[in-house]
């Protein structure tokens, strides 16, 4: 199976959206490959994501650590939190049969977060760079923690 990578998939009711998709099957291994340019999947007005590049791949005897899924960026937002909205990021995320990494995640919300009258939070945010987590070990490159006004 394969089609023009200009092709675009609607589906106005479900709020969803596929531009730019490829895909092939192998017959003789079970192989296969598919290939989104960009994924947009609308649920009201409660969620909206887009995600760009994304490549799924298995093939039956390339063994648990092939890799599945590559996601070049993915931004998830849910309005109507509060006040706010809370969204996250991730970019470059591969997911292996046997673990998964990412460059970068972020998660933010948009408002003020109070804790009675001690403390007031403005558009906080949470961000973990270089992660990579296999099986049977984790690794943790860095890990910055934001709160505050952003810009």
């Amino acid at each position: 199976m394969a089609a023009d990578p200009n092709d675009s998939l609607a589906a106005s009711s479900g709020g969803t959206e596929v531009n730019g998709f490829n895909g092939t099957f192998n017959l003789s291994s079970g192989a296969f490959a598919v290939r989104l340019g960009i994924f947009t999947l609308n649920v009201s007005t409660v969620l909206t994501a887009v995600a760009h590049d994304v490549n799924i791949t298995y093939s039956p005897g390339a063994g648990s650590s092939q890799q599945i899924v590559s996601i070049g960026s993915l931004t998830a937002t849910f309005n109507g939190i509060g006040s706010g909205a809370i969204t996250g990021t991730v970019t470059n995320l591969v997911i292996y049969g046997d673990g998964f990494k990412f460059d970068s995640a972020s998660l933010s919300y948009s408002g003020d977060l109070t804790l009675g009258s001690v403390l007031k939070l403005t558009n906080p945010s949470v961000t973990l760079t270089q992660f990579f987590r296999h099986l049977r070990r984790q690794q943790y490159d860095a890990l910055r923690l934001q709160l505050g006004s952003r810009c």
